[in-house]
């Protein structure tokens, strides 16, 4: 389940030529500038949860076993499960997996959700990797990454929870 958007190579390199057009003008290797900074406390101190993240997650854990399963770069891996831990304590289970190749994807091999799991995600490779029954896209914006889906869409933590709750 996303809690903000996931932070991959094609993701970075989406979001930040158009935000911070000047890391890609003036920095050797944008990517991995932009790693760099989401690997330092002040971008943990500084995240904010999606619109209605938490509460929709709140209401998420009284009626589900919620499990985040989170993709982190070995430099931001630890603060990632403790900035978790610190604003979501009512999910008892997070799963970090750690992607050392640089390439932004690592949940694709997350082949371990029941077929009657219930799996939100904003990266179609992820999705149809699982065996999950019921699978959302979580498209908060179109992107290079994104777009080869056909299945259920969401975009809002307002529309899961209305789809869920």
């Amino acid at each position: 389940m996303i809690l903000y958007r996931q932070i991959g190579e094609n993701i970075l390199n989406w979001a930040y030529k158009n935000i911070c057009p000047l890391i890609h003008k003036y920095e050797k290797d944008p990517s991995k500038t932009i790693k760099d900074y989401f690997g330092v406390q002040d971008f943990f101190d500084n995240l904010e949860f999606y619109g209605d993240a938490k509460r929709v997650i709140g209401r998420l854990t009284e009626k589900f076993n919620v499990i985040i399963c989170t993709s982190a770069f070995p430099m931001n891996a630890s603060k990632k499960v403790l900035w978790l831990e610190e604003h979501l304590p009512e999910v008892d289970e997070i799963i970090i997996l750690i992607n050392k190749s640089g390439h932004g994807y690592g949940k694709e091999r997350v082949a371990m959700m029941e077929e009657d799991a219930i799996f939100i995600d904003d990266h179609p490779k992820t999705l149809k990797s699982t065996n999950a029954s019921e699978k959302y896209l979580f498209k908060f914006k179109e992107t290079d990454f994104n777009v080869d889906w056909d299945g259920e869409t969401v975009s809002s933590w307002k529309e899961i929870e209305s789809i869920l709750l």
